[in-house]
Parts: structure tokens; sequence; C-alpha cells
């Protein structure tokens, strides 16, 4: 009975030992509203065929033929996940595969999970061409090569198209986003986009394989020009996860006010070398710390301090100024006898 006993004490320990001492610790966070600082922001769009100067080539999923450098390069439908064909109709990358990225001398580079690229940014993603110095080169639509003639063909794996777009994305609203930062389904206010449609509001709505960490893409039609797509860095975006509902919502012109010094006419949105609003935001916070009257007016100080502290501190700011002047002057007429 005893062995029994000890036996069942021994089992229930161990169950006890193996169990987990308490599960609050262990909840993940819900995810909270908040500005985002020091956030790159790109854009991307379907890529229109005619932008592009391959070889036609059949390509798995799709019907007919179809620039080769169109489909499988950097700036194509294997990047930007959507593209525009020449007969007007939308196609989309429905399979990626592995990340089979090649940079532009041949070698194998990855996106970074903290941005940029482990070997450069990469020039084609499967099913390359290789010259005599193993880069990276394609057949043109008009007879010879983009750089320099093939000597060795690496068939495409991994990588499908279909018809259609991969989603129903809407242009200047949805973004591609980390889902690991900002959950699907929030939305985002990105003040440097007050100018275009929604003043600013996307819904995260799209990921990709490049987009990591603070780093968002938003989605637009595609520019008049192949390098007509802006990009910007240290910026600051506000997110409000799909489980939230908020009313108060920051706006262009709330932002405008709190991130612009007085005096500074410049509108949020400003060209590539801008001063960001971020160094405009962290001028005015070292004004207003430095000088209390800029924080709250007369009115908040009056109603802060005593009287007598106040009556003092009102002649320092008046009459102190004037002495200074008046004895810095070539005129001593102004003090009176």
């Amino acid at each position: 009975m005893r062995v029994l006993v000890s036996v069942a004490g021994a089992a229930l320990a161990a169950a006890l030992l193996s169990a987990p001492l308490s599960t609050a610790g262990n909840v993940p966070r819900a995810p909270k509203v908040r500005w985002i600082k020091n956030v790159t922001i790109t854009e991307y769009y379907p890529a229109p065929e005619r932008w592009f100067v391959g070889r036609k080539m059949k390509a798995p999923g799709l019907n007919g033929r179809h620039r080769v450098d169109w489909l499988y390069s950097s700036s194509g439908v294997a990047m930007e996940g959507d593209g525009v064909g020449l007969n007007g109709r939308r196609f989309h990358l429905a399979t990626y595969g592995p990340r089979n990225w090649v940079a532009p001398d041949g070698k194998p580079t990855r996106p970074r999970k903290n941005g940029g690229w482990t070997h450069g940014w990469p020039a084609w993603r499967t099913g390359e061409w290789r010259n005599a110095d193993h880069e990276v080169t394609f057949p043109l639509q008009g007879g010879g090569w983009q750089n320099g003639k093939a000597v060795r063909y690496i068939k495409p794996r991994g990588v499908e198209f279909a018809p259609g777009p991969s989603l129903p994305l809407r242009p200047w609203r949805s973004i591609a986003v980390d889902p690991k930062v900002i959950p699907l389904g929030s939305r985002v206010f990105v003040p440097v986009y007050c100018e275009v449609i929604g003043r600013g509001w996307f819904r995260a709505e799209d990921t990709g394989p490049a987009i990591s960490r603070r780093h968002i893409d938003v989605y637009r039609r595609p520019p008049a020009k192949e390098d007509g797509a802006s990009a910007y860095s240290g910026e600051r975006i506000f997110v409000i996860p799909p489980s939230v509902h908020r009313k108060k919502k920051p706006t262009c012109a709330t932002v405008q006010k709190l991130f612009q010094p007085p005096g500074e006419g410049a509108p949020i949105r400003a060209s590539s070398g801008r001063v960001s609003i971020l160094s405009r935001f962290a001028r005015r916070r070292r004004m207003m710390v430095g000088s209390p009257a800029a924080v709250c007016g007369r009115t908040c100080m009056r109603t802060m301090l005593p009287g007598w502290v106040w009556l003092t501190t009102r002649w320092m700011m008046v009459a102190v100024p004037g002495l200074v002047q008046s004895r810095g002057s070539t005129s001593h007429s102004t003090i009176a006898p």
C-alpha cells in the first residue's frame, strides 16, 4: 500500500513540476494605439509590361508570352507582386517559392530582418542567364543581350503566375506591412501623405517578403515613369489596431500644428531633401521645455503660481529686458529719473 501511495505521490509531483506555473505572464499583449517612429516608407504598384525590354517567353500559369524581365526581374512582377500586361490585363505572382534572389554579379542576396539586403539590391529572382563573368544577363526583344551573351541558363523554379490581381487593394489607401509590428487590418496614419487621397490614412491589407520591421509599402497607381515612385526614411506613423475603436484620431491639421514651430509655413509634405517633421518636432519640444510661457501661456502660469511669484515673474519678463536694452543703448533718456 505504501509503495502504491509513494508511486502515486511521485507521479503527482512530476505532473505538477511539468505543468506551467502560470500562464498569466505568457499571454501575448494586446496591440495598442501608438506612434511608431523611424519608419521607412516605399511605394509599390502593378508593374507595367510596357516599361520592359526583354524577349517574350512563356511563364508557368500564364497563357501566351510575356517579356522575361517583366516576369522575373527585381522591378517586375516577381518583386511587385502584380503587373499590367501589354494587353492591359492584370496578372500577379501566385507562388513565391524560396527567396532565390540574385544580385547583378550573380551572387545570392536576401532581405535582412532590419532592412536592406545581404548582398545588395537584387537583379533577378529565378530563371536567370549568366554571362562569361557569372553576372546576370537576359535576351532582349530586339535582339542581343542586356549584359553580354549568356553562357549558362538556370531554369525558373518555385515561381508561378496567375491572371488577375493578387488582392483587392486600393491605390493610396492600402499598405503592405510586417504583421509582427503592425497587425493586418490596422488603420495607419502617415503624415507625409497628407496631400493624397485619404488625407494620410491607410489600411494595412498586404504583406511582402521584403517588408520587415519598421517598413511600410504604400500601394499606388503606376507612375508616369519607371523611377517616379517616392521613398522616405525616418518618418513617423500612427497605428490603430483593428481591435481598437478610437474616435479621436490625428488629422493633417493637428499634426501640422504639433510638428511645425510657430512662424514656419512649410507644408508637411516636401521634397526628398526636406527637413524631416521629426526634426521640426524636436526643435519645438526643446523650445517648449526651455520656456514655460510657450507651453501654457500667461493664463496657465497665473493659475499655477502664487500671486507674489506671478508678479515677480511678470516684472522680470517685462522690466528686466527693458533695463538691459536701455543700458546697452547710447541714449539714457529712456530711464525715468
